[in-house]
């Protein structure tokens, strides 16, 4: 077996022990007495949960003493920042309506489009600041070392974001304001957030695959893939290009977090933790070095979990997911679109 090859097999082992170590660490805990899709206060205030809608619920005001107060103003904040203010009836019930575009991501109290700019621009700055720090010591150290340091700086990400904003879950409203598209009399229904999902994708995956083959930096970057030496004897600053490509993926991680985030609304340290490790599955499933085969790999390995959890058992999911990776990788080593090259001595 090739280099690459037992270096790949190790790196599934290392991921599948990371499956279970997240799941196990992860599997959310319910309170027999929640109520989903409730609406709550302050205990002081002795709300009870009351009906709820996607975008709004109807809260009634009560005393410890259970006694209900009519004609009472509420002003009701997400993280301090004020989103909706209305009043109780005579029976002591308000009705709450929240308008998802104007609460979204409303951490700094700013629109959700400036959010994602933002949140874009500190990605990039943080990911040329890991690359410097941690990556940019190993240029000549082995892969294997370089994929335990990633593995390092994302569990030291996860746990700098809980010393910062605490480990309890927050909740993160959707920017995607489209609504959804109901066909087949209500027999299929697909979200807005699926439908910006795959058009973003789409989007990125032309934008990435244009630059890689015409622009200069894009053919600096296969040059320093291929043959790191050699492209540095060639002229080209290795260092300038390595921090480059960290640049452009920390960005289209920040976006590739608001629609996982606006998929899936609870926020925790450890949200992106999973999805990282799927993302690069995807990524040596398609082939390692082609963008479209990450897409595909990503898609079919969308495809594999979901059946896998319809028919087969959720809890075998991931399981499924990485035998069948593993099968593929011993019958196509390079991945579904990567290709084979062959060294000459």
């Amino acid at each position: 077996m090739k280099k690459y090859s037992r270096i790949t097999l190790t790196a599934l082992l290392i991921l599948a022990l990371l499956v279970g170590i997240t799941a196990c660490g992860d599997t959310p805990t319910s309170d027999p007495g929640s109520t989903p899709n409730s609406a709550t206060i302050p205990s002081t205030s002795g709300t009870k949960p009351a009906d709820s809608t996607e975008d709004g619920c109807t809260l009634i005001l009560k005393t410890q003493d259970d006694k209900v107060l009519p004609d009472v103003t509420l002003s009701i904040a997400l993280d301090g920042v004020p989103v909706v203010t209305t009043r109780t009836d005579s029976e002591g019930k308000a009705k709450v309506e929240l308008d998802p575009g104007t609460y979204s991501i409303s951490y700094m109290g700013l629109p959700g489009w400036l959010s994602v700019i933002i949140a874009m621009a500190v990605c990039t700055v943080l990911g040329i600041v890991i690359e410097g720090l941690a990556y940019k010591p190993l240029r000549g150290a082995s892969p294997l070392a370089v994929l335990i340091t990633a593995i390092g700086v994302s569990y030291f990400l996860q746990n700098a974001a809980q010393l910062i904003w605490g480990s309890a879950p927050k909740n993160f409203k959707s920017i995607v304001t489209m609504k959804p598209i109901v066909l087949f009399g209500g027999q299929l229904t697909i979200t807005g957030e699926v439908i910006y999902t795959i058009a973003a994708s789409v989007l990125i995956m032309v934008a990435l695959t244009l630059f890689i083959s015409r622009s200069r930096m894009g053919k600096a970057m296969r040059a320093v893939s291929e043959d790191r030496a050699a492209a540095q004897l060639m002229g080209i600053n290795v260092n300038q290009t390595i921090s480059t490509t960290f640049a452009i993926g920390s960005a289209l991680a920040a976006i590739a977090g608001v629609l996982l985030c606006s998929t899936v609304p609870t926020l925790m340290p450890t949200t992106g933790s999973m999805p990282g490790i799927r993302a690069f599955t995807a990524a040596v499933f398609g082939g390692i070095g082609s963008i479209p085969g990450a897409m595909l790999g990503g898609i079919l390995l969308g495809i594999i979990e979901t059946l896998s959890k319809a028919y087969i058992s959720p809890q075998f999911s991931d399981a499924i997911v990485f035998s069948v990776l593993i099968v593929i990788l011993l019958v196509k080593p390079a991945g579904l679109l990567g290709k084979q090259i062959q060294e000459k001595v």
